[in-house]
This record gives structure tokens, sequence and C-alpha cells, in this order.
């Protein structure tokens, strides 16, 4: 079986698009979940999320909203998600990455990594919170990045 076109082959044998659509900083309900269906429907089929950005469930909604629609299928989605900080003790990990999957309800995930290679207090990534990122008014303060290399 060839390689398809525009991935990069792992070592494992399956293939990573090259080009995936980040969901961090979401901040309007709905805003990221319709980015997520808009970008499927639009040829993407990389997702690249995380639980500390806590949109997982909207997320999920959206994804199961695009598979009932039947002509994208989770196994044609690669779906990358990230541990956060503060659950590098083993006995946390594979109870955040249950979790990850539970509320993506996408059964699997085809990559998941640790976020930072650097560990912080145990915590429950619901409980860290991003208000530094906004204004007294709640206007992000920081403007998303997008880098091509």
């Amino acid at each position: 079986m060839s390689q398809p076109k525009n991935t990069f082959k792992l070592n494992d044998g399956n293939n990573i698009p090259i080009i995936g659509l980040g969901t961090y900083n979401g901040a309007i309900p709905g805003e990221v979940g319709n980015a997520v269906k808009i970008a499927l429907k639009n040829g993407y089929r990389h997702i690249d999320g995380a639980a500390i950005y806590l949109n997982e469930k909207e997320i999920g909604n959206s994804l199961k909203e695009i598979f009932e629609e039947g002509e994208i299928k989770r196994k044609d989605i690669f779906y990358v998600s990230k541990l956060w900080n503060s659950c590098h003790n083993s006995n946390l990990v594979i109870k955040h990455c249950e979790k990850t999957i539970k509320d993506l309800g996408i059964g699997y995930l085809d990559l998941y990594l640790i976020h930072w290679p650097i560990a912080f207090e145990n915590a429950n990534p619901s409980d860290v919170t991003t208000d530094w990122l906004n204004d007294e008014n709640g206007n992000p303060i920081i403007a998303p990045v997008s880098v091509v290399i």
C-alpha cells in the first residue's frame, strides 16, 4: 500500500497528515466545534487537541455530527490529544487518556502526547484557568499565531 499524499509515515507504519487543525483557544462556545466541522468538510484529516483546552466535549459533539452524515468516518481522521503537565504521574496517565477519549466520543486516539516536557503539581486540568489570557472585559490579550515552516 502506498503512502497517502500529504502525510508523514510514522515508525509504526501509520500515516499522519502533514497539516492539521489546532483546537486551542475556542473562547466562544460553538466556535471550535464549528471550526472542526468546516475543516473536515474542506479536507482536513488531522485534528490536534488537548484536555487543557477545555473543549473536548464540544469537539466530540461536532465529530459525532460529522460521522453521522456518513461521508467521513472515524478511521479517516488522525486525532492527536495531549496529557497536561499536572497529570504526568503514572497513576494518572491512563485515567486522563480515557477521559479524553470519553469526552471526544471517538473510541481511540491516534496519538497521545505529553503537552509540555515538564511536570506540575498534580491537579485536574479543568481546575487550571486561562483567565490570565484575557483582559478585564474577557477579551483575549494574546492573538492566535499561525506558523508555517
